[in-house]
C-alpha cells in the first residue's frame, strides 16, 4: 500500500509541527484514512488527513479529503470553488465536528456542536428522536448545528437549537428544531426533592425536497414544508443518587398549511434510571396524519424520495394516512463501561380498520476495555432499524423502504494501523417497482500517531 505509506509519513511530519505549540493544555492527535467508499453508487478511493485537537472542554476533528473515482481520476469533491455555494460546501466538508461541552453532562451549562449529528432527541422524543445527518456520508456530507444553554435564571431555563445542515439552510430547505425548558416549582416529598419540568418543542422541515438535491432532478418540486409543535411535563417521584423514577406526559400536533393535520399523546409515561440502565415506557395515542418520532434517525432518507417508474418526487408527509391509533412504546439503554453499550426500542400501535403500526430498533457496541482482550479487534458494533412495520403485508423482519441496518468492524494490522470495515444497507424502489437493496461499503485503513 504505497499510497498509505506516503500518507503516513506526511502525517507524522505534520504532527511534529503541531507539537511545537507552547500551550501545554492543547493536545493533538493525527490520523490518516485511506480506503474505498461508496459515492453516488460507485466505489471511489478516499484519502483523508484527520487532525484532532482537544483543550479542556473543546474538541475539534477536521477532515482534509482527496477522492479518486473508479477510473483513477482525482475528483474535486470538497475542493470545488466554482460558485459561492460550492465553495461554502467545500469549506464545510473540512469539518468533521467542532464541539464545546458535553450534552450528557448536566454540569456543562453551554454545549455547542458543529458538524456530524448523531442521536439528537428533543425532550422525550415524541417529535424528534435519535435524529442523525450522517446517513449518506462520506459521499454526501452534511454539517449541522446543535447548541444548548442550560440553567438560565432560578427556574433553570434551558434553550436548545438544532439545524440539520448549513447548505440546506442557505438554500432555504433546512430541518430546524428548537426546545425551551424550565423547572418552575419545587415539590418536596419523602423520597427526595422533586422539581417539575416543563418543555416546549418545535421542529419544522422547511423543504423536504432538499433531500433530493444530489439527484439533480430536471424540475424541482415546490417546497412542501411540514412542522410539529409539542409540550411535555415531567416530575421525579423518586430521586436518589444514581436512581430516579419520573412520571411524564407529552403532547404534539402537526403544524401544516396543506391539509396534513393530527395530534398525538404520550401519556402516562414512566422513566426509570438505575446507574447505567435507562428505561422508558409510555402509552401512546394519536389521530389524523400524526406519527410519533416523525423526525427520526432515518429521516434524511425518508423526508423525500424519487419514484423512477413514475418520475415523480414525493415527501414522507404525503404518504401519511388519516387514521387513529393507540398502543405502547418502550425503550432501554444500557452502558456497561468496560463491556458494552446496547439499546433497543419497540412500539406497537393499533387502530381503525385493523391498522397496525410498529417500529423496532436495536444497537450494540463492544466497549474499548473489552476489545483490548480480543486479539486484532479494535471496534465492533451493529445496528438494525425498521419503521412503519405492518405485519399484515410483510413479515416483522422483512425488508422494506423503512429498513436500515449495518455493522462496523475495526481490525488491527499493527499497533498504530487498523482497517475499518463499515457496511450499511438501505432500500429504494427500482423503476419496475421492485424493492432494491443498496449496499454502502466503506473500507478504510486508519493510521494513528
Amino acid at each position: 500500500m504505497p499510497l498509505l505509506v506516503a500518507l503516513t509519513a506526511g502525517m507524522a511530519a505534520a504532527q511534529d509541527s503541531l507539537r511545537t505549540g507552547s500551550d501545554t493544555n492543547l493536545r493533538t492527535v493525527l490520523s490518516g484514512l485511506f480506503g474505498t467508499v461508496t459515492v453516488d453508487g460507485a466505489q471511489w478511493q478516499r484519502m483523508v488527513l484527520r487532525p484532532r485537537l482537544t483543550a479542556g472542554k473543546f474538541d475539534a476533528v477536521l477532515d482534509v479529503e482527496l477522492f479518486m473515482d473508479e477510473k483513477g481520476r482525482f475528483r474535486n469533491r470538497g475542493w470545488n470553488f466554482d460558485t459561492r455555494t460550492d465553495g461554502f460546501e467545500s469549506v464545510l466538508r473540512k469539518i468533521h465536528y467542532l464541539q464545546y461541552g458535553d450534552i450528557e453532562q448536566e454540569e456543562d451549562r453551554v454545549y455547542v456542536h458543529i458538524g456530524a449529528l448523531e442521536n439528537v432527541t428533543l425532550g422525550y422524543g415524541l417529535i424528534m428522536s435519535d435524529y442523525r445527518n450522517t446517513l449518506d456520508e462520506p459521499g454526501v456530507k452534511k454539517t449541522g448545528l446543535d447548541i444548548a444553554v442550560r440553567d438560565i435564571s432560578p427556574w433553570n431555563v434551558g434553550v436548545r437549537l438544532v439545524v440539520n445542515d448549513f447548505i440546506d439552510l442557505s438554500r432555504g430547505g433546512a430541518l430546524l428544531g428548537a426546545r425551551l425548558s424550565a423547572h418552575p416549582m419545587f415539590y418536596p416529598n419523602e423520597m427526595g426533592v422533586g422539581r417539575l419540568e416543563v418543555g416546549l418543542t418545535v421542529v419544522a422541515d422547511t423543504d423536504p425536497f432538499e433531500a433530493l438535491r444530489s439527484l439533480h432532478l430536471p424540475s424541482r418540486p415546490p417546497a412542501d414544508a411540514i412542522g410539529m409543535a409539542g409540550l411535555d411535563v415531567a416530575y421525579p417521584i423518586w430521586d436518589r443518587e444514581h436512581t430516579r423514577l419520573s412520571l411524564y406526559a407529552q403532547y404534539a400536533r402537526i403544524v401544516d398549511r396543506n391539509g396534513v393535520k393530527g395530534d398525538g399523546f404520550g401519556a402516562p409515561g414512566l422513566q426509570f434510571i438505575l446507574g447505567p440502565l435507562r428505561t422508558r415506557a409510555e402509552y401512546r395515542r394519536f389521530s389524523g396524519h400524526f406519527r410519533p418520532q416523525y423526525f427520526d434517525d432515518l429521516y434524511e432518507k425518508s423526508r423525500a424520495r424519487y419514484d423512477e417508474a413514475r418520475q415523480t418526487a414525493f415527501t414522507k408527509a404525503s404518504t401519511l394516512t388519516d387514521t387513529s391509533m393507540k398502543g405502547i412504546y418502550g425503550d432501554a439503554r444500557l452502558a456497561l463501561g468496560p463491556l458494552l453499550t446496547a439499546s433497543a426500542a419497540y412500539q406497537r400501535l393499533v387502530g381503525q380498520g385493523d391498522a397496525n403500526h410498529q417500529r423496532f430498533t436495536a444497537r450494540a457496541a463492544l466497549a474499548p476495555t473489552l476489545l483490548k482482550g480480543i486479539p486484532y479487534l479494535s471496534q465492533a458494533s451493529a445496528y438494525y432499524e425498521k419503521y412503519n412495520i405492518d405485519t399484515r403485508k410483510t413479515g416483522f423482519f422483512d425488508s422494506t423502504l423503512d429498513t436500515f441496518y449495518g455493522y462496523v468492524l475495526g481490525i488491527d494490522i499493527s499497533k498504530d494501523v487498523a482497517v475499518i470495515w463499515d457496511t450499511r444497507y438501505t432500500f429504494d424502489l427500482e423503476p419496475a417497482g421492485a424493492l432494491r437493496r443498496n449496499k454502502v461499503l466503506n473500507i478504510q485503513a486508519v493510521a494513528h500517531f
